[in-house]
């Protein structure tokens, strides 16, 4: 079985010397400046991470599946352009990958449906278009319903209505139906549309109300023909921010995020609530997140999920405010484990740090428990102080959230040294390369010669200027172009295999 790992770091934890069972790690990616760990799942103890960063010169976002071991190690990676990697585009059903997207460059209109086996191997890439019924419409999520699946999205009709999609596959991924419902003239925004109880789909709508500051929060149940068949809402309140996380609890209830925004940087921000509904409507409880000090802390809950034993646990980032800055420190990984009853049991403040001993900027994006009970996370951690440049980040913490540390604090510090690991997949070279217009690409390995490859040509504005099909090997002539900068992408079914430049002189 081949597979691709590209120019891969690994920063392992010191503490974890003699143990890898709970740690955590950063992954670079030599050709990117940013990636970001944005959605987590659990195969078996396997980890699988979706992460985004931007792709072909740094001009489109793009998407990673990553495959890693309960250790972190990473099996394979593979790569689609066209992944928007914001919401929920990941879905794991039984032995096969799930991950859907759109195209984020020109027109949105195309929607993606990937199935990705096991081994990184692509099963199949159906695409829909709605040019046809739309101005543009974006697809920020999957799910699985029965006999089928859901995409689901947002857009504008050909008339320029407001709309939410909906996209209904069947279990092959072909389209089945596709209907738009407009729930609300100052419609904003839906999150985690998913299967419910009684087989219905059920996700939050968030709504602005009218001119006013005020907004609403709303769970709707809705059948397979677009019907609703309950709702429930928070009613108006004055919050000034979408919720960030939906989930259904095996319980027979319904969990959701929110948050306050204060403008006054001294008073409480972003100050988390979450909301615990039962099926018929009854407000269960709120629980409302108090960081250690309430006038200068600010928490970010991001995600959540359910354990279980039917504890919730979040995910997100912290601030921590600083008396001798009379500022915060870097942002820190904040995960959190609450029970079924909304009594807080623990939480964990999660950072790095630089060799000068400043504290790393980190965040969390998404969180999943293992199979013996362990809890992974992932997210984003600065590479370089000053810098831009952040990589995917993954932690792994005891049920209880502790490392492999004698103490188990509330802050979890750590430090991080690096590793570098480079396996190409493909044996290639360039020949000339500078030159005058001219390149040969000549492989010569088997997966070369065995497989169908492509290989595109772009300036520095991201225009393609070239695509090519071959096997062992191709000439390109970028003579009728002006000297520069040009840049190379070699594919395999949508997968990145190599990127590169060239230069043209005359």
């Amino acid at each position: 079985m081949l597979r691709l790992i590209c120019y891969v770091c690994l920063f392992l934890s010191s503490i974890t010397a003699t143990s890898q069972e709970y740690f955590s790690k950063t992954y670079l990616l030599a050709d990117s400046i940013n990636t970001r760990g944005r959605s987590i799942l659990n195969c078996e103890n396997n980890l699988i991470v979706l992460a985004g960063r931007r792709c072909q010169n740094f001009s489109v976002d793009c998407g990673d599946i990553n495959f890693l071991d309960e250790d972190g190690n990473l099996n394979w990676r593979r790569n689609y352009e066209w992944t928007d990697y914001n919401f929920r585009p990941i879905l794991l059903n039984e032995d096969t990958i799930i991950t859907v997207g759109c195209k984020n460059v020109g027109t949105f209109d195309e929607w993606y449906f990937t199935k990705t086996n096991f081994d990184g191997d692509s099963i199949s890439n159906d695409t829909f278009n709605f040019s046809q019924t739309h101005l543009w419409n974006v697809n920020i999520g999957v799910g699985k319903i029965p006999s089928g699946y859901l995409m689901y999205g947002f857009g504008r009709e050909l008339d320029s209505t407001e709309i939410l999609s909906f996209v209904l596959l069947d279990e092959s991924g072909k389209l089945d139906t596709l209907y738009n419902k407009q729930f609300h003239p100052e419609y904003n925004w839906m999150l985690d549309v998913r299967e419910d109880f009684s087989g219905d789909m059920v996700f939050v709508e968030n709504n602005f109300l009218g001119e006013t500051l005020l907004d609403e929060r709303r769970i709707i149940r809705m059948n397979r023909e677009g019907e609703v068949s309950w709702n429930w809402t928070t009613g108006s309140q004055l919050t000034q921010r979408q919720p960030n996380a939906f989930e259904i609890h095996f319980n027979g209830s319904y969990l959701f995020t929110q948050h306050d925004d204060q403008s006054d940087p001294f008073q409480i921000r972003d100050n988390p609530y979450i909301y615990h509904v039962d099926t018929a409507g009854v407000l269960k409880w709120i629980h409302q997140i108090y960081p250690s000090d309430l006038f200068r802390n600010r928490i970010t809950v991001e995600e959540m999920t359910i354990a279980k034993n039917g504890d919730i646990l979040l995910v997100g980032d912290a601030l921590i405010w600083n008396d001798q800055w009379n500022n915060f420190y870097p942002s820190r990984g904040y995960i959190a484990r609450i029970n079924y009853e909304g009594e807080m049991l623990w939480e964990k403040y999660i950072f790095d740090r630089y060799e000068n001993g400043s504290p790393r900027e980190s965040f969390l994006f998404d969180i999943v428990e293992m199979e013996d009970g362990s809890i992974a996370a992932t997210g984003i951690q600065d590479r370089i102080q000053g810098e831009p440049w952040a990589d995917m980040w993954l932690v792994k913490l005891s049920p209880d959230g502790c490392l492999n540390t004698p103490n188990c604090s509330d802050t979890l510090d750590i430090s991080v040294p690096v590793e570098e690991i480079e396996n190409q997949l493909i044996d290639f070279n360039i020949s000339p390369n500078p030159s005058n217009g001219f390149f040969i690409f000549e492989f010569r390995n088997p997966f070369a010669i065995t497989n169908d490859l492509e290989l595109l040509i772009y300036n520095e504005q991201g225009h393609i200027l070239t695509k090519q099909n071959f096997s062992t090997s191709v000439e390109i002539d970028l003579s009728p172009q002006p000297s520069g900068m040009y840049f190379y992408s070699i594919l395999n079914n949508t997968q990145i295999l190599d990127s590169g430049k060239l230069l043209k002189h005359d």
